[in-house]
This record gives C-alpha cells, structure tokens and sequence, in this order.
C-alpha cells in the first residue's frame, strides 16, 4: 500500500483544496508543522516529516512546553509534506471538515539514539518510541512519543533547558514597549537575530518607522513573512491570522472559491509594533480593502542576476526616463538586498488584470529597447548577466515587501523609499539597522505618493505609439 493511499482514500480533490502530493524526497532539514484544525471537536494535527511524508497525530489538547503537560496523540494517516504549508476551509462533507491553520512550525533532529548513535525514526516509530528536538515558534527542545494501545500515543516535553520550567526569567528576557497606551511585550528581548542585532532593537526600529509607515499600510491585506530566529532559522510566508494574535490586531477576511484567509492588516501604529515583536516582515497588496480589485500602486521590481550594482542603478533610471515620457509618476525604494522596487501610484480606476496587463506591455517595451541590460526571463541562466525587470506583484493576491521594511539580511538591510537624485549614490543594500536614524529624521520621502495616482485606462493608449 502506499504511504498516502489512506489519505487519498478519505478526500475529493474536486471539493477541498488539500494538496493531493506525493512521496517527496529527503529535505535538507527534516521540517515538523502543528496545525490548529477546527472541526467537529478542536485538535491539534502534530506532524513531522519522515522518509517524504509528514508523520501524523491528532492532540486533543494544545501542545505544551511544560512537563507537567503530557497530552494523548492519536496516530492517524500520512500526509503529504505539501500539506505542511496548508491552512484553510475543509468544506462541508468533507473527511475533517473544519478550518485549518499554522499554529505552529520550524525543523527537528532525531534524538532517538542506541548505543550514542541516532537510529531510523521509521524502525522506531514502529517499535513505538522515539524522541526528536524540535526548533518552532512557539516549541522547543525535545518531545517523546510512547504507543500506548491501538492508536493513542503519548505526547511527552522532556526535562531539558528548554522545558518551561527550567527556563530563569534572566535567560530570555522579556521587555515592554508602550505605543498609544498600549504596552506590548517583546519576548527573548536579547535574542540575536541578526549580527549582533537583537531582537529589541529590530522593534525600536519598527516603533520609529511606523509613523512613516502606516500611510502605505493602512487598510490593506498583509501576507507575513516570518522568521522567529532571524538569520539562523527559515524564514517562512503566514496569510492567515494566528488565533493567538491579539484582537486589536485588525483582520480582514479575503474570500477564495473553495476558503477564505483571514489577513492581518496594521491600521495603526501599535498594530506594527506588535507584528515586529513577531518576527514578521509585512508584504501588502497591491489594492486596499474596500475595492480589492482595483490597485492603488503598480510595482516593478529590479532583480539583478549579478552583482552589478552600476548596472542596475543605470536601469532604474532607464525605467524613470520611459515613465516620465509616457508622463507617468514613479517612485523608487532600495529593496534592502540587491535591488530596486519601482512604484506608479494608481487612482484606483483600473482592475487589477488590467494593471499587470499594461506593466507586462512597458517592460516588454523597454526589454526590446535595451536587451544588452534588461529582460523579462524568470530563469537566471536565461537572463546571461542581465536585470530582470518582473511584474509579478500585480497579480491578484500577489505582494511586494511594504517600505520602510526589515528584509532577512546580515545587517539587516531596509527597504527604503530614496529620491530619484540619490539612485546614482544609494546602493540597494545601503540603509540597515545600522545607519537608519538620520534618513528617518528626513520624514517620509513618498510622503505625496497617493495624491498623484494615475488612471491606466488614460494613458495605455500611449504604448501603441
């Protein structure tokens, strides 16, 4: 029998959105997922990859770190690693019809050992006893499961450094920020998440930026890309909204043809701040809630295939001159890595199929004219040296990095709006955490940025010329 033929067996495909998968290769870390999954009685699915499949089991009770809290876990079928990355609506009639989202993720090791040496979690998964270390979000250390009968197991945190108890209040501390009255906690304050950067100071950053921030965030869907240990863990996208958010945190509900996905959206400035204290870098829409379809920005973003930084400032500039002569506003902002994001500011007028219709039509206008330098190839080994100019983010439900960010780099680099003038002098990874203070004493460069929103329907026109 195949390993995922259960799993096959109890789900239409042509009803619920659950990836079908496959048996998948070895990963280069073994990943674990916990999803929080709501349905006829409320569960968590415990589930860690083995031999290409996510072994699986249904705790009846939220998993803990503490050792006094040992949970019953029923074994149930594989699951496909894909399903690692699902959160969503099971519809009704569906075998574990409910709403299933990330509670939480990261990768383990093998701890079972004979003799000083790890042994196949297969063998022992039969045999029905094994440890792992797991590195999450919200767990760690190392987790025991023990077969009792049929199939209920034990799920056991065993006695480490990690274990709740074992934890003294100066080995992670924790310090509070207050913005509008309201304090927030900032937990493993000191912990290193970029070098020599902690995790305190990546949130002061964010409560100095949001002022800046907050104009071109406001009110739109924010796809969250996390990374919990900084540059020494994976980082990883979240859509939907843990249930552990607090409720000041303003959600917002984006209707899918089979399931919705509830978004965070940071409408204010302590809604921000709370999302830095979670590790999240916000990517947003390129519309804002109210007329999801009709987007308030068009993006283009320079991905260089080499390290050529005169290469790609001089197509920055290539791409300014093109716009202005079609009389088109544009705005630029380094990435933070290596290169430039382009912004046209949209009066809201034009659906977004259109939008990325047109910015398709003006980056094949602008490829034909300069091949030697610009191309519109996904694949780096097409692109021989080349920038890409790519339209991606004008797709529906597609995100771009939102300005003034902290990207997931040494120093960590900032997405940072500049001056047209300064393209020639500003590198894209220039501004980090490091030298951020004085630009942001400038105030917010794009500050005028949706007052000249432009309508695609007036202008496209123009490329016909």
């Amino acid at each position: 029998m195949s390993k995922l033929q259960k799993y096959k067996e109890k789900r239409d495909f042509s009803k619920t959105a659950e990836p079908k998968g496959k048996v998948a290769s070895k990963s280069k870390k073994a990943i674990f997922v916990i999803q929080k999954h709501t349905s006829r009685r409320l569960h968590y699915d415990f589930r860690i990859e083995v031999d290409g499949v996510l072994k699986s089991w249904a705790v009846p009770k939220e998993p803990s770190n503490s050792i006094k809290d040992r949970r019953l876990a029923v074994h149930v079928e594989d699951h496909p690693l894909e399903y690692g990355k699902f959160e969503g609506m099971i519809p009704k009639g569906q075998y574990g019809a409910g709403s299933v989202e990330i509670w939480d993720k990261g990768f383990f090791t093998n701890r079972t050992m004979k003799e000083g040496k790890p042994e196949p979690l297969t063998k022992w998964i039969e045999k029905g006893h094994f440890i792992i270390w797991i590195k999450g979000d919200r767990l760690r250390g190392g987790f025991a499961f023990s077969k009792m009968k049929g199939s209920n197991w034990l799920l056991i945190k065993m006695n480490d450094e990690e274990a709740l108890e074992n934890k003294r209040d100066e080995q992670i501390p924790s310090s509070f920020i207050t913005v509008n009255k309201r304090k927030i906690e900032i937990t493993h304050a000191k912990k290193e998440i970029f070098a020599n950067i902690t995790k305190e100071e990546f949130v002061n950053y964010y409560k100095k930026a949001a002022p800046l921030i907050l104009q071109h965030i406001i009110n739109r869907p924010i796809s969250m890309f996390r990374m919990p240990d900084g540059l020494r863990g994976e980082g990883f996208f979240q859509k939907h909204v843990p249930s552990y958010f607090p409720s000041w945190v303003k959600t917002f509900e984006v209707k899918k043809e089979r399931r919705g996905v509830n978004y965070a959206m940071a409408n204010d400035e302590e809604s921000i701040i709370y999302l830095a204290t979670q590790m999240v870098v916000p990517h947003i829409w390129p519309a804002r809630i109210g007329k999801l379809d009709y987007p308030d920005r068009m993006v283009f973003d320079l991905d260089p295939s080499v390290n050529d930084v005169p290469m790609t400032q001089q197509v920055a500039l290539e791409v300014k001159k093109f716009l202005t002569d079609l009389k088109i506003p544009s705005y630029i902002m380094t990435s933070g890595n290596k290169g430039y994001h382009i912004v046209v500011p949209l009066d809201r007028s034009t659906k977004q199929e259109v939008v990325k219709e047109f910015a398709t039509k003006i980056v094949q206008v602008l490829v034909n004219h300069f091949p030697d330098t610009m191309t519109n190839e996904m694949r780096i080994e097409k692109r021989k040296g080349r920038v890409m100019l790519d339209v991606v983010r004008n797709s529906p439900t597609h995100t771009a990095v939102a300005p003034y960010s902290v990207r997931a780099s040494l120093r960590g680099g900032i997405a940072m709006p500049i001056e047209w003038k300064e393209v020639k002098k500003i590198k894209p990874h220039h501004f980090t955490l490091d030298n951020y203070s004085a630009r942001l004493k400038k105030g917010d460069i794009w500050k005028d940025i949706y007052k000249r929103g432009i309508s695609i329907e007036k202008i496209k026109w123009q490329l016909k010329k």
